[in-house]
């Protein structure tokens, strides 16, 4: 599905929404470390067709967010 969860390790809580159409993408998710140090949520609304069709951005934002904000 290309979504927030993707890039991110497996041990960790993720809960997550998304939706799609051909012209837009949005994600919202609940993501937190195992030892409740790190815990946010992550919203992206993208409105144009590129981001509808490209299959590494969703994941790539998720990955950067998820090591700025738990340090790794």
């Amino acid at each position: 599905m290309n979504l927030f969860g993707e890039s991110l390790p497996t041990d960790i809580e993720f809960v997550s929404k998304a939706g799609w159409t051909s012209q837009t993408r949005q994600e919202t998710a609940y993501i937190a470390t195992m030892d409740g140090k790190t815990k946010y949520i992550l919203t992206v609304f993208a409105e144009d067709p590129d981001y509808s069709k490209d299959k590494t951005i969703f994941p790539a934002i998720s990955k950067k967010v998820f090591e700025l904000m738990s340090n790794q």
